[in-house]
């Protein structure tokens, strides 16, 4: 996940949040409209470290709060290093002191929305996109809309096999909907 525009708070703390329910593992970057770095450590959707600037863990925490920054997330997949939680509330508490509240908690994805199921299409869509991914990927979910609908995973699935194999590559949009399916078959 990565975002070129910037984010307002709140857009902000909806991704982390996502990250959070979809249990991903990785870093998300947040550069700040005032050239600051807050990053935040996810390891299996738990936040289990944070930083900006000096500060670690919950002083990180504090000082982004502190402001209703602005900024740019990039999330960068892969486990974490070692690092100590210091002090760190669980998740949902960590998230809490960035400012979501359960309204905006709630507004991020409606309930029983299959996100484990979307999140790892779109890594896939991903993979096989490459730097256009992210405009195919909001286009095909537009097009297919309420993705709690029966139906419309499948839907979505056979949208960007054929936007991958749109080129005239047949192979690599069944490389694609094999992939999917061997990796939602495992989840």
């Amino acid at each position: 996940m990565s975002t070129d525009s910037e984010l307002s708070h709140q857009e902000i703390l909806k991704e982390l949040e996502r990250l959070h329910r979809d249990k991903r593992t990785g870093t998300a970057r947040v550069a700040t409209n005032d050239n600051q770095l807050f990053q935040v450590t996810f390891n299996n959707g738990e936040i289990v470290a944070a930083t900006m600037g000096l500060k670690h863990n919950l002083e990180a925490i504090q000082l982004f709060s502190s402001s209703s920054r602005t900024g740019r997330l990039k999330f960068s997949e892969g486990k974490p290093r070692a690092a100590e939680t210091n002090g760190l509330p669980p998740t949902a508490g960590t998230l809490r002191m960035l400012g979501l509240t359960q309204t905006l908690a709630s507004s991020i994805r409606p309930a029983g929305q299959p996100g484990t199921e979307v999140s790892i299409i779109e890594r896939e869509a991903v993979d096989f996109l490459g730097p256009m991914a992210s405009i195919i990927w909001e286009e095909q979910l537009t097009k297919v809309g309420d993705i709690t609908r029966p139906g419309a995973i499948q839907k979505l699935i056979d949208s960007l096999a054929k936007e991958i194999g749109g080129s005239g590559d047949a192979n690599k949009a069944r490389l694609f909907r094999t992939s999917v399916e061997k990796k939602l078959a495992a989840k």
